[in-house]
């Protein structure tokens, strides 16, 4: 069945290849045998198309790969794949997954950081840790993490709205300094409860850091949660936001002029797309230091 994809425009490039987006008929729901064609969705007319770089020649190892995507189509928070296609120029495969539409978390947080409430950042939290957790409970593991999905210290860039180690080269020196404690510093004030739930999710030994399951129950309750008992921990994350957001209101704003968008400089060799580090003989890491500013 030949499949066209129309108005092709290209969107960015990743570590592994490019990322377009395009127009088709929608997605495949059934066989219409009245009418003698496919019946397709409407509503996924817009696709993104990932081109994987070296992938002319179809391997097993890539099959796989497309098949343990398509087990997670289920999950209302994880990107769905429609399937695969080949580029007409470069032979390379590319997979067709759904567009979404807002692009990024690093997008949204750049356009609209000043505008999220605390509460809407325990949401995207929330739904981040929930798509994490349902690749969990299939027995799979998340191997792209990088600001343009998710890193696994993006609790710190939903909170603090920047990129972290964003004025700085990303080399061996800076994963030296890491491993002997040197951890991203909020430049907003934050409450103590979310200060103590992110230093558990990078502590420095794996078995100690909370499972996803974990941070999407608790950030659902501190969220959702009922106010009412004064002894609970939600209660006391309501008080602590609203003595940061007392406190946050007097200082000067790191955004522009027009109050929405983050202003910021990135180091040249601040590179947020995935590649392979060969990184010898790294020192035994250790726990930073942080605080709530």
């Amino acid at each position: 069945m030949s499949i066209i994809f129309e108005n092709i425009e290209y969107i960015t490039k990743g570590g592994f290849g490019k990322i377009y987006k395009a127009k088709w008929d929608g997605f495949i729901n059934y066989w219409d045998y009245k009418n003698n064609r496919w019946n397709r969705n409407p509503y996924t007319n817009k696709v993104a198309l990932k081109s994987l770089n070296n992938s002319k020649d179809i391997t097993l190892e890539f099959l796989n790969e497309i098949n343990l995507h398509l087990k997670m189509n289920k999950s209302k928070r994880i990107i769905k794949l429609y399937g695969i296609t080949k580029d007409p120029e470069s032979s390379n495969f590319m997979m067709v997954m759904n567009y979404a539409q807002d692009g990024n978390l690093r997008q949204k947080l750049n356009r609209n950081f000043n505008t999220l409430s605390w509460y809407n950042k325990l949401d995207i939290l929330r739904d981040i840790a929930r798509g994490l957790s349902d690749i969990h409970e299939k027995g799979l593991t998340h191997q792209d993490f990088h600001s343009g999905n998710i890193l696994r210290i993006i609790i710190y860039e939903v909170i603090n709205g920047l990129p972290p180690y964003h004025d700085m080269a990303h080399e061996e020196f800076l994963a030296i300094k890491i491993c002997h404690g040197l951890g991203p510093n909020f430049n907003i004030k934050v409450p103590q409860l979310i200060v103590d739930i992110f230093k558990q999710y990078v502590d420095a030994d794996p078995s100690k850091r909370p499972t996803a399951k974990y941070l999407t129950d608790t950030f659902w309750q501190w969220g959702h949660g009922n106010y009412s008992n004064t002894d609970s921990e939600i209660y006391k994350i309501k008080k602590q936001i609203e003595e940061t957001d007392e406190f946050n209101e007097k200082q000067p704003s790191f955004t522009k002029s027009d109050n929405t968008e983050l202003t910021y400089t990135t180091h040249p060799q601040a590179i947020y797309t995935s590649r392979l580090l060969n990184f010898n003989n790294l020192p035994e890491p250790k726990n930073a230091e942080f605080s709530g500013n």
